[in-house]
């Protein structure tokens, strides 16, 4: 089974459901963690991680997600969206969404400019931890909200199954190897990660700890950009493929752009109960 861990679906012409499921089909993916997206554009994203434009945001169309879940259960996933500088409501609201089926939290600094050390996003991490859902984030060129930080939330919630979204500061954070190393409630999805990086995270951490998929649509998930492997192989694996021996013994990828690469750790979610 290939399971593609991030995948934003939105009403816009390039990221819609439709043309989701035909990349899916084309790709031989079988199921989709989703997110929301359509909150910014992809091709303005320089401009916003320096703080020079700012993306729409709110309000956050989690229900596009929604849809797309009750029209095939059997194939996706969601993860809610919610903005921390609404402080109780962001709360309330994904604790709602969680007791309606969504099996974790998404978190966007670089559209809510908010801080990892807020009392909110604290509070929603210690949520996760006790629902048992992961706590996804990714990270800006910012002291509130970098890679160091998610550190500091692993250490302080140590029952909470933290995933910082595309490698840290991609497409080469050391950095996010060194803080996944030293706590082990800390995963990395490894989209738009560098081919060397992502590597480099394999042999340091181990498959276990890398989640692999693509930002779709900013990544096509055409089936000819799909690296295929051999189950035997080490590194990424699938949910019927679990790692045997160490992902550095003959891993390999027939394409080294890692466009593509969807199958997920089956232990990279752990503490997601329920997840599959």
């Amino acid at each position: 089974m290939i399971i593609d861990a991030h995948a934003h679906v939105s009403r816009e012409d390039y990221g819609n459901k439709e043309v989701l499921l035909s990349q899916m089909r084309e790709a031989g993916i079988d199921k989709t963690i989703l997110v929301p997206g359509g909150m910014m554009d992809a091709r303005k994203t320089t401009g916003y991680l320096l703080q020079r434009e700012q993306p729409k945001g709110d309000p956050i169309p989690n229900e596009v997600v929604d849809e797309l879940i009750a029209e095939h259960p059997e194939r996706f996933f969601g993860f809610h969206c919610v903005n921390p500088n609404q402080g109780a409501t962001a709360v309330e609201d994904f604790q709602k969404a969680v007791a309606r089926g969504k099996k974790g939290l998404k978190l966007a600094p670089v559209i809510h400019r908010f801080s990892l050390a807020s009392d909110t996003v604290k509070e929603l991490a210690k949520v996760c931890g006790e629902l048992g859902v992961p706590f996804y984030t990714h990270v800006i060129f910012h002291p509130d909200a970098s890679t160091e930080k998610v550190g500091i939330l692993a250490r302080e919630f140590p029952h909470t199954t933290i995933i910082l979204g595309h490698m840290g500061l991609a497409p080469a954070d050391d950095e996010a190897i060194q803080v996944a190393a030293k706590n082990d409630n800390l995963f990395l999805e490894a989209s738009v990660g560098a081919y060397l990086i992502v590597k480099e995270a394999l042999h340091r951490l181990g498959s276990s700890k890398i989640i692999s998929s693509h930002p779709w649509p900013d990544g096509d998930s055409g089936g000819d950009e799909v690296s295929r492997r051999e189950p035997s192989r080490g590194g990424f694996h699938s949910e019927r493929d679990p790692p045997t021996g160490s992902p550095n013994n003959g891993w390999g990828l027939e394409n080294k752009k890692m466009a593509g690469l969807v199958s997920i750790g089956q232990r990279g979610l752990r503490g997601a109960s329920g997840f599959f």
